[in-house]
């Protein structure tokens, strides 16, 4: 590369011997560098041939290779080979093919030894109409140099080419093997920069030299240029079939004064999406994709009158209310990105990402960096210093699920997209909610022991606003049309961290090092551990039976929890419920219970809606990659309305009582069982939280009596059904029992200590009994070998006005 025009004709006038008229060495406009390539002109033929024949291995290495274009999709490097073998013999032909779908891109590159055959081939075959298009022919480097090679080779006649018998014997011939040349990346790298600076200023280029698919990646400086290169490059200019992809993801976050928010993030999108529109209706019948990166901002929670809050499982049903500018302009773009896609401009598909961790590189400006920073700054020898408390949930996925759900949303066919999105082209990716303390014990099982102390310090100071503000955002997202079109679950958070560890090494401190990964084998088996899943575990009697079956000692083969030497068995307990703080709150209880008592525990926090099928479905898959079985289901969740006659009940509070108490009931039995049928060793027990109601009522309760008679005929079913799978199911109906639920029943003035509605019209106090005694008798029914099974148990306040109520 340091040889100058000067040496190469020195070189061949002394060394060689030949006369030289002129040397022209091919140069790199941008940087002036040369590319190792060299025109030189000799004084005659025979001065060619001497210097052919002394130079090395007597081949010219540049002159020889053919570019081909307009190449229809259905033709195949064979039939490539057969048909342009006939100029003479070919070094090699190489089809450029997309690796992702294994289409060809439509062009070739052909080597003939002698450079005359080559130029025999390029005139002749030019123009020549080959599956219904006319091939484009020419030398594969500069112009300039094509130019001297033809005249060096002298004038040709084009000679005739049989290209149907040639296409015809393209099935028996073998493509020869196709050996890259030297430096190819740096070649493709200047051969893009000359080709495509044509259409605008060029940034940068990458060659994916050591990735599958031979991608280049160009940075240009404006829209319209890279529209313009890339319009060229898949059609060549006049294909009609030509294919184009757009990722749009520039924005700028909250925080950005709102102007600059409506350029970039509104009129930015308006602006990629017509520069696309331009070049759809420039190439009639196509339909470009256009990949849109939104946002869980286009919704809004935190205030009294939002149509979402914390607790609620959000979707792409959800309405969109942001309260933010950036929330608004992402809202915007994407009704634009459905009407465009409505009127065939785009094929639009766009997914709403939640916050993407562990990012790497500098904190940015949002609130919820924090989740980023409380892994990624320890593990850099950093002090990270956390906003918001660390009990406080968020909705997160990897970064690397993030691009692949990204990825795989694009790369869904056209007829399914259309089908499944119709009018509404953008989906939530799925998503998994997590705290800043949970992350911060992942990362440290992540970590080896040895490292610990090369982590830097995590200081909470917490800004009740923000963790107000962050707390309000729905952690729960039904991701199940993105799912559909290939988006992968997001892995368990310890995954996340060991993922950002090894592809960003250089980014931790010096000694931190990973704990060996081991393969992930369950130790959860019936000889050493049991499993409980309790559903309303944050409050009441689910936080009761919860700190109960902490104390072990009970489940196992003859149900007493203990193995052959009677040492208690390992408890797991998986506590369900809407929210996120209150069963972290269960959880520390258990585990001060648990370390009284001497048993050893794991606690696990999911927050589910059990309304909602794809939380349970998310629940189950967590206790089955965690304990792979389940020994217990506590189905306790259970809502009730304010005591009101059956005329002035709204049709959407009995809809709602029955979709909690029997819906969700069914549903979480159905799970469990699915489980427990096929584990080994086979079988479980499942207990539904009853009531006295499900048989003699209380006057202005028809929701809920409805809905615990259902239960007991659904506690029946189950019991018969369970037979075939040694599940046993029986039901506890509980009467007064002192909870958060009778304190003031279903939010409404009554309650058992100031009166509740009597038969006779009257108001009157009732007495209560302890939660605590209602988790004893959960932990009496749990204790039985699944050989026996208690069908129905009535367990209430003795003085209770039930054995002769009405």
């Amino acid at each position: 590369m340091k040889a100058d025009d000067y040496d190469i004709r020195h070189y061949f006038k002394r060394k060689v011997g030949v006369k030289v008229n002129d040397v022209i060495l091919l140069r790199d406009k941008r940087t002036g560098r040369h590319k190792g390539i060299a025109y030189v002109e000799l004084g005659s033929l025979e001065d060619v041939d001497t210097a052919l024949e002394l130079t090395a291995d007597g081949k010219r290495i540049e002159a020889q290779k053919v570019y081909v274009g307009s190449i229809d999709r259905a033709v195949t490097q064979a039939q490539l080979y057969s048909l342009f073998s006939q100029f003479g013999k070919l070094e090699n032909v190489l089809l450029q093919m997309d690796m992702a779908t294994g289409i060809s891109k439509g062009f070739a590159f052909l080597s003939y030894p002698d450079p005359k055959d080559a130029n025999l081939a390029i005139q002749t075959m030019s123009g020549q109409m080959l599956a219904g298009r006319p091939l484009k022919t020419g030398w594969a480097n500069q112009q300039s140099m094509a130019a001297g090679v033809q005249e060096w080779c002298g004038a040709v006649s084009p000679v005739p080419v049989n290209v149907a018998a040639a296409a015809a014997a393209a099935p028996i011939m073998e493509s020869p093997i196709v050996v890259a040349p030297a430096h190819w990346e740096e070649d493709i790298r200047l051969d893009f920069e000359e080709e495509c600076s044509q259409y605008g200023k060029i940034s940068s280029v990458v060659v994916m030299s050591k990735e599958a698919g031979g991608k280049i990646y160009a940075t240009f400086d404006g829209v319209d240029g890279a529209m313009s290169c890339a319009k060229n490059l898949a059609g060549l200019g006049d294909r009609a079939d030509a294919a184009l992809s757009v990722f749009h993801l520039g924005a700028v976050m909250s925080g950005a004064p709102p102007d600059l928010a409506l350029k970039v993030n509104l009129h930015g999108t308006i602006n990629m999406l017509e520069a696309t529109r331009a070049w759809q209706e420039a190439a009639p019948g196509s339909r470009p994709t256009f990949m849109f990166s939104s946002a869980g901002a286009t919704l809004g929670a935190g205030h009294e009158a939002d149509w979402v809050s914390n607790n609620d499982t959000i979707s792409d049903a959800t309405r969109a209310a942001p309260h933010t500018t950036y929330g608004t302009t992402k809202a915007c773009a994407e009704l634009l990105l459905a009407d465009y896609s409505r009127r065939e401009f785009v094929d639009g598909r766009g997914v709403r990402l939640p916050s993407v961790i562990v990012r790497a590189g500098a904190p940015n400006a949002a609130t919820t960096s924090c989740f980023s920073a409380v892994v990624r700054e320890p593990l850099s020898g950093q002090e990270a210093v956390m906003p918001i408390g660390g009990n406080v949930y968020h909705a997160i996925t990897g970064y690397k699920q993030a691009i692949g759900g990204m990825m795989a949303v694009h790369e869904a066919m056209p007829d399914q997209v259309d089908k499944l999105l119709g009018f509404d082209r953008t989906v939530f990716l799925p998503t998994r909610s997590v705290s800043l303390n949970e992350l911060e014990e992942a990362m440290k099982r992540v970590v080896a022991p040895e490292s610990m102390p090369k982590l830097g310090k995590i200081v909470y100071e917490e800004d009740e606003r923000l963790s107000s503000i962050v707390g309000s955002f729905p952690t729960k997202v039904d991701s199940k049309r993105s799912i559909a079109l290939g988006a992968p679950e997001v892995p368990v958070i310890d995954d996340i961290i060991r993922e950002y560890c090894e592809d960003f090494s250089d980014a931790l401190a010096d000694g931190v090092v990973l704990q060996k990964e081991a393969v992930v084998v369950s130790n959860a088996t019936a000889e050493n551990h049991v499993v409980a899943l309790i559903t309303g575990g944050g409050s009441g009697i689910g936080r009761a039976v919860a700190k109960r079956l902490a104390k072990g000692f009970w489940g196992g083969s003859d149900g007493r929890g203990s193995d052959v030497d009677g040492n208690a068995l390992k408890v797991a307990l998986v506590l369900a419920g809407r929210r996120p703080s209150p069963l972290t709150e269960t959880k520390a209880m258990c585990e001060v219970v648990a370390k009284e008592a001497g048993i050893a525990i794991d606690v696990v926090c999911c927050p589910t809606d059990v309304t909602k099928e794809r939380d349970v479905e998310m629940l189950m898959h967590t206790i089955s990659s965690k304990f792979s079985r389940l020994d217990l289901l506590f189905n306790n969740a259970g809502i009730n309305i304010g005591p009101a006659s059956v005329e002035t009940i709204d049709s959407s509070d009995f809809e709602r009582v029955l979709d909690t108490n029997v819906t969700a009931c069914w549903r979480m039995a159905k799970a469990a069982m699915k489980l427990m049928s096929t584990q080994q060793p086979q079988g479980g027990r499942i207990i539904n939280n009853g009531s006295i109601s499900a048989y003699s009522p209380r006057p202005g309760s028809a929701p809920y009596t409805a809905s615990k008679h259902a239960v007991l005929g659904l506690t029946k079913s189950i019991a018969l059904d369970g037979r075939a799978f040694n599940v046993a199911c029986g039901q506890i109906d509980f009467g007064n029992v002192s909870s958060d639920m009778t304190k003031a029943v279903g939010g409404s003035k009554f309650s058992m200590s100031s009166g509740m509605p009597q038969a006779n019209g009257t108001v009157m106090p009732e007495p209560t009994f302890s939660v605590d005694d209602a988790a004893n008798t959960v932990f009496a029914m749990a204790s039985l070998p699944l050989g026996a099974n208690v069908l129905n148990m009535t367990v209430m306040a003795s003085q209770m006005p039930f054995v002769g109520r009405g």
